[in-house]
């Protein structure tokens, strides 16, 4: 059999093994935790890789930060939150670092990871992925003892009756494979906090059907039903109307943040993500003052100043591609 038969093959096996996860559809129990209940969310995120706390943000506070992703769009800000005096103040809120305290079970380290996100200007990924640096070696060091580096998702605009949400696979935080776990669509409203593990597989701009919004349609067919708008140098996400539910607003506006532990897990981290362009560039472009540093401490936060770590590395020298780093000597 020759490559391409071997490759057709192969495709078609997943998508077989995708529909078996499909008629599985809706058996994820998706607990809905709240500020209250967070020591039960850090039990159930350490066993599922992920957790949802529900109204954490009020809808007028999901409409200013809306505005301000839209301001910083417009402006062309750059840089991570911190460095954005409009998106700092929700990096800085005492409700995520009491959400990312109790589900890292320490005190957390905040090391220059977080961004805003708007459909108009960033492409987008329909994809299964991982965020950790040893993505596909599961004897690296990331898989051996808890992996305590977690991300943050604001989605910006109702994912429960709505596509263009996040969807996890439940407890995939064990390996490196991404077909494992069965996936589900995230159902965010406004106000809610997702959370994932940096092991947990993950994609965005996930499609829920309109007769049948819990069952998860495989992405490799949602690729190829995904309308893209012709001339976008990024793409743009519109599911097909007759079979998928619409997005609630023709933008899609989501702020991510990261926190880990101090550790070796989040040193080796740091050092893989100087290898990576996209990382460089972000630090490069996030200006600190001595106010925000001193914004990060007053929190009770630990700070790990990557951007200053990047400010001589060429971005040109890096890659633009993934490669898992070295194992530690």
């Amino acid at each position: 059999m020759n490559t391409v038969s071997n490759s057709v093959v192969a495709k078609a096996l997943r998508l077989v093994h995708e529909l078996r996860y499909a008629l599985y559809a809706g058996k994820v129990r998706v607990e809905r935790f709240d500020m209250d209940t967070l020591p039960q969310a850090a039990r159930f995120f350490d066993e599922h890789g992920w957790v949802l706390v529900k109204g954490v943000f009020t809808p007028s506070e999901v409409e200013h930060f809306r505005a301000a992703v839209r301001t910083s769009e417009r402006e062309g800000a750059c840089g991570d939150l911190l460095s954005n005096p409009r998106l700092s103040p929700v990096l800085l809120d005492d409700r995520i670092i009491h959400i990312a305290r109790t589900l890292l079970g320490a005190q957390p380290t905040y090391y220059g990871d977080s961004s805003w996100y708007s459909s108009n200007t960033h492409p987008f990924a329909l994809g299964f992925h991982k965020d950790n640096a040893d993505k596909f070696n599961q004897n690296g060091p990331d898989w051996y003892g808890k992996y305590p580096i977690l991300r943050i998702g604001i989605y910006l605009q109702d994912h429960v009756e709505h596509s263009g949400g996040v969807a996890l696979r439940d407890g995939s935080h064990h390996t490196t494979d991404c077909t494992v776990g069965q996936p589900f669509a995230v159902p965010t409203a406004k106000g809610d906090v997702v959370v994932w593990s940096f092991r947990t597989s993950h994609s965005g701009f996930v499609s829920r059907l309109r007769l049948f919004p819990t069952v998860f349609l495989p992405l490799t067919l949602q690729k190829l039903l995904v309308v893209r708008k012709r001339g976008s140098p990024n793409g743009t996400f519109r599911p097909a109307s007759l079979l998928f539910r619409p997005k609630e607003y023709p933008d899609r506006l989501a702020l991510f943040i990261a926190f880990g532990i101090d550790g070796k897990h989040l040193r080796r981290y740091v050092e893989y993500l100087k290898t990576r362009r996209f990382a460089v560039v972000l630090w490069q472009q996030s200006l600190y003052t001595d106010a925000m540093r001193t914004a990060v401490n007053g929190k009770g936060l630990l700070f790990l100043d990557a951007p200053d770590q990047v400010k001589d590395i060429d971005p040109t020298t890096v890659s633009e591609e993934h490669h898992d780093p070295p194992a530690d000597p």
